[in-house]
């Protein structure tokens, strides 16, 4: 929280987040969240994401409620960048009752590995 308002970017262990959208409907609410990874991470073909571990959560302020999104969007994914809006449904009050927990894996690197197929059966 910065000067009583949420904050909107941060920065852990190189990886950036962004709160893009921030839409409290009275059914449902937008959440789009645009990720930036460090350049010198490894690139990724395009039937592969990186995006698979990240998760995001609403959790109540009064403490014991966590609520997972019901379904999300990529609209965006190049290199080491990806726009994501996750959609919440259902009522869920007050958005002052609530944090966005994002966990994201850390930087990743690209560590290549030597090795030897020796004596393998094959079929």
């Amino acid at each position: 929280v910065t000067g009583g308002q949420p904050a909107r970017q941060a920065t852990q262990d190189g990886v950036t987040l962004r709160v893009h959208e921030f839409s409290p409907g009275a059914d449902t609410w937008k959440v789009a969240l645009a990720l930036s990874y460090p350049p010198e991470g490894p690139v990724f073909e395009s039937f592969e994401s990186w995006l698979v571990n990240n998760r995001l959560t609403l959790e109540s302020k009064a403490g014991g409620r966590k609520v997972l999104p019901d379904s999300l969007d990529v609209t965006d994914q190049q290199d080491h960048r990806a726009l994501i809006t996750y959609y919440f449904k259902g009522d869920l009050g007050r958005p002052k009752d609530w944090k966005l927990v994002y966990q994201t894996p850390g930087a990743m690197l690209k560590v290549p590995a030597a090795f030897t197929f020796k004596d393998l059966a094959l079929p």
